[in-house]
């Protein structure tokens, strides 16, 4: 039986970053292809038109799903944040109190890496 519990792999940043590349070079190709496919008689090629709004709503379907590949919760940063405050509250003495909101709101892994120390650092 297959567990039920979520399940991820490493894959280089290189290899999501030409995946993300070919597709957009897909949704270029399907979009040329739309605008070809408006110029045709909808009588006589109403099939290859309706494939054709098929194959644009999976190419955005496709694009959605591969730029969320790269995509981080906040939470990723946030994690830090209480031990740092609780460090922080015991050299000074005082009693902090540390409310963090959004942390399941995403943003693409590289402006998470950049971001993470100065928000640290804050």
């Amino acid at each position: 039986a297959r567990s039920s519990e979520s399940t991820s792999i490493r894959v280089a940043v290189e290899k999501v970053d030409q995946l993300i590349n070919l597709v957009g070079e897909l949704v270029i190709t399907q979009s040329m292809l739309a605008q070809r496919s408006n110029e045709l008689d909808p009588v006589t090629h109403g099939d290859l038109i309706t494939s054709m709004g098929q194959l644009q709503r999976n190419a955005r379907d496709l694009q959605e799903s591969v730029m969320s590949i790269r995509m981080m919760p906040m939470e990723y940063v946030f994690s830090r944040f209480p031990r740092l405050v609780r460090d922080l509250a015991s050299k000074l003495n005082k009693q902090i109190e540390l409310t963090l909101m959004g942390s399941s709101t995403e943003l693409d892994k590289s402006l998470i890496e950049r971001i993470i120390d100065p928000l640290t650092h804050l």
